[in-house]
């Protein structure tokens, strides 16, 4: 069965590439274009990973984030932050947050569908 991916991004061509590159690599994709729509969709959908940008209209992705950790039947899914904010100001935050994995922009679509693959490896073999 297929990994189904949520890509949580307002950048309506960066969404449209990371779905293309992402459904050429095997995975199911949904995206939503805020963080209210991607909240419903992690909550309705149960993605098994989720990629989020940090600056969102509306709820930004830290909150988005922190909400999908703190809820009892979401906090599991990994979730990899995709944003302009340079590591060094944001990676931190991220992982007090619970994110896997904080991937800046510009980046290359292919190295995303290699984290992808660590961190459901990563996750498969923290499973006994």
């Amino acid at each position: 069965m297929k990994k189904k991916i949520l890509i949580i991004e307002d950048e309506n061509n960066l969404a449209e590439l990371l779905k293309i590159n992402l459904e050429a690599g095997g995975y199911d994709v949904i995206n939503a274009f805020d963080a209210e729509d991607g909240l419903m969709k992690v909550f309705n959908e149960l993605p098994d990973i989720i990629t989020l940008d940090v600056q969102l209209p509306g709820i930004d992705g830290w909150e988005a984030c922190r909400r999908i950790k703190t809820n009892p039947r979401t906090k599991d899914i990994p979730v990899i932050f995709i944003t302009v904010i340079p590591k060094e100001e944001g990676y931190e935050k991220a992982i007090s947050l619970g994110a896997d994995y904080y991937l800046t922009k510009p980046f290359v679509p292919t190295d995303l569908i290699e984290i992808i693959r660590k961190v459901v490896n990563r996750k498969k073999s923290n499973i006994k």
